[in-house]
């Protein structure tokens, strides 16, 4: 059986903090991730899939398969791996099938699951417990719907759910009383959605935030068994987990499906503890998490790069779900003022203290590396060198351009700023003032945040800093303006007020272009630069090498790396509002797209279609695009804590507590002292 093999880099026994990875005190080993299809059962039988789970040790599918002599019944089989089936029972009706979810328990009764209705209004659900011997020990009826998202037994035979209700869709874990066929609630703990649950174990087995832990379901403990938070595997994404084992071998083996309702695609996935990392140089990355989109994507990088290269290995440190973020970054530059740390930074790990890092020169210069290796920043969008710089000195690189959350940009009816043509600050201040209807300036954006919106993009917050002389002056009318204006369009959820602006995301497909704009009487209007609209790219893809590393040249190959396009092309940019930062890559995908088109399947027929959108991806369309990513630049860095401060001190304006004039006093008193410190 064919099988595909896939090396990641697993870190449990490493200290949160041990600095730098020239002090090789941690011990590390890898995981080996082998991936084996189920049969395709679907393409087979005529009939209904109840259900996939470990049965003894092994993985097998149970289904409802239609008697070829009476179409009102059906037998019920188990399928192993390589497509062979055993009859389970005979001669069952088809109708408790529908919607339905089997479990076979350790000694071969058979727990079956199902809902039917008995009005538009009323449904009800059944358990029915069925003996080896096809014999109904018993059947349960009860009001309203259930559907089963997960069951598992223990070692000790105790069967658990995770289920949910109409009345309760958030779900809950319950036990079954195996003797009786009653379902009652777990409450020694929180439920958490994101928890699945394992079958075998001494206690509850669990899979929850990247960890497998044993659950003690008398008082809710949770003990870790394996934890993925520093590693580089991945858990797969969009995908059902049906069960989980952990075996006396010391393997993980999951049993993952997809979430539509076909069937195909379930698959078996071992993981294999290994040694690892022998003769190669650890390179410690550090980022807050590896979650999501962006984590997924670098940890598939680092993945890849482990299994390439032949001198270093990148070793995932991230802050745990039970840690404070704030707190994380704060020790994370603790080390650094101590020389040591991490050999990477990753995304927004040092927090507010980054600008005091790459102030005293925490961030080593890429510069020579990037001549040495004959990369030129004509290859690449701006952006991609921009987020640190000093001049010709270069102090960390982005390696996609992301336009969510940062990047979103805004747009709106032209009538509101009098113009289809782009405002600057005072003609939209203005503009705004004078609009006559009542509303928000953009959805779930309160005052103090419609205030950051106006005031971010400006190197000297509209000429109220003159960094050269080191002084600020905040009572001019431009300001005060500014703060009525943010008091007025600021969002309030009992007002209930339309939206002056909608949120405009850049997707290939969708985004907004601007002949569209100027036929629909649109304009941009969101957050504006000196020079006018830019977008803003996250800053979650931007890494940094710690100046203090003894590794440098090792964390500058992982650098390289990210940016060749062997791994700008990895990502599947084309249903996300991320591009790759190289230009060679963002061509390549748009030909692609342009003559190809995005092939996907419907779930529901199993049809191949082209992926379609708002918009055709045209020529015309394809360059603004580029032109949009050509410009976009990230928030300037200098004014944070300035910012920070004018949204402390403005809110006592927004709740009434105090006047313009009494906050730009402070403010004005505020910023100077800041601006006397770091001179």
């Amino acid at each position: 059986m064919k099988k595909i093999y896939c090396i990641v880099m697993l870190l449990l026994s490493c200290c949160l903090f041990s600095g730098c990875s020239n002090e090789k005190t941690a011990e590390y080993y890898d995981i080996r991730s082998e991936s084996e299809p189920f049969y395709d059962v679907a393409k087979d039988v005529d009939g209904y899939f109840l259900g996939a789970q470990f049965y003894q040790e092994e993985p097998i599918q149970l289904w409802a398969v239609r008697t070829i002599s009476e179409t009102e019944t059906a037998d019920i089989f188990l399928y192993h791996m390589d497509g062979t089936r055993e009859l389970l029972f005979e001669d069952l009706p088809v109708e408790s099938f529908y919607s339905a979810h089997s479990y076979l328990d350790s000694n071969r009764n058979l727990y079956h699951f199902y809902n039917f209705s008995i009005s538009p209004e009323r449904s009800t659900n059944v358990l029915i417990k069925m003996d080896v011997s096809g014999t109904t020990l018993y059947r349960h009826e009860n009001e309203g719907r259930i559907a089963i998202n997960q069951i598992c037994q223990q070692q000790n035979g105790r069967i658990f759910l995770k289920y949910s209700t109409d009345s309760s869709p958030e779900g809950a874990f319950a036990e079954l009383d195996t003797e009786t066929g009653l379902i009652s609630n777990i409450t020694s703990f929180v439920y958490d959605p994101t928890m699945h649950i394992g079958s075998g174990g001494e206690e509850l087995l669990c899979l929850l935030g990247g960890e497998f832990a044993e659950l003690t379901t008398e008082n809710g403990k949770l003990t870790s068994i394996w934890s993925f938070h520093k590693t580089t595997y991945q858990i797969p994404q969009h995908m059902q987990l049906w069960d989980f084992i952990l075996t006396e071998r010391g393997e993980a083996q999951l049993l993952w499906g997809p979430f539509s309702s076909s069937t195909s695609g379930i698959f078996l996935q071992t993981l294999h503890q290994i040694n690892a990392g022998e003769g190669k140089t650890p390179i410690v990355m550090r980022g807050t998490e590896f979650r999501g989109g962006d984590g997924a994507w670098f940890k598939a990088m680092a993945s890849i790069f482990n299994q390439e290269n032949e001198h270093y290995f990148i070793v995932l440190e991230e802050c745990g779900l039970q840690e404070d973020p704030a707190d994380y970054a704060r020790q994370t530059s603790v080390e650094i003022s101590a020389g040591k740390g991490p050999d990477i930074f990753y995304g927004d790990v040092l927090g507010e203290y980054a600008y005091g890092v790459a102030s005293k020169g925490g961030f080593a210069d890429l510069r020579p590396y990037m001549e040495d290796a004959d990369i030129k920043e004509e290859d690449y969008f701006p952006c991609a060198f921009a987020y640190w710089r000093d001049g010709e000195k270069i102090y960390s690189i982005t390696a996609n351009i992301c336009t969510i959350p940062k990047g979103g940009g805004y747009y709106m009816d032209s009538a509101v700023i009098g113009s289809t043509e782009e405002p600057d600050i005072e003609t939209l201040i203005d503009a705004l003032l004078s609009w006559k209807e009542n509303a928000i300036y953009a959805d779930r954006v309160n005052s103090s945040g419609v205030l950051e919106l106006f005031l971010e993009g400006s190197e000297n917050l509209w000429g109220m800093i003159d960094w050269n002389e080191g002084t600020c002056d905040f009572s001019g009318e431009l300001f005060a303006k500014i703060l009525r204006t943010a008091k007025r369009y600021g969002y309030n959820p009992k007002n209930h007020l339309p939206s002056l602006t909608q949120t405009e995301f850049y997707f290939l497909y969708n985004y907004m272009d601007r002949a569209t704009r100027e036929e629909e009487g649109k304009v941009m209007a969101g957050t504006l630069f000196d020079d006018g609209y830019h977008v803003k790219p996250g800053s979650g893809y931007t890494l940094m090498i710690n100046a203090d590393s003894a590794q440098k040249e090792g964390a500058w190959e992982f650098l390289r790396f990210l940016l060749s396009n062997e791994a700008q092309a990895r990502w599947d940019f084309v249903d996300s509002s991320i591009y790759p930062v190289s230009k060679v890559a963002f061509h390549a995908m748009i030909e692609q797209e342009q003559t190809e088109g995005r092939v996907i399947t419907d779930p529901s027929s199993g049809k191949v279609i082209r992926r379609k959108g708002l918009y055709d991806l045209t020529d015309s369309r394809a360059e603004e695009l580029e032109e949009i990513l050509e410009g976009a630049r990230f928030l300037p860095v200098k004014t944070t804590p300035i910012l920070e401060i004018i949204r402390e001190e403005a809110q006592d304006y927004f709740d009434g507590i105090k006047s313009i004039e009494e906050i730009t006093a402070v403010i004005d008193n505020r910023v100077q002292l800041y601006l006397d410190e770091i001179r």
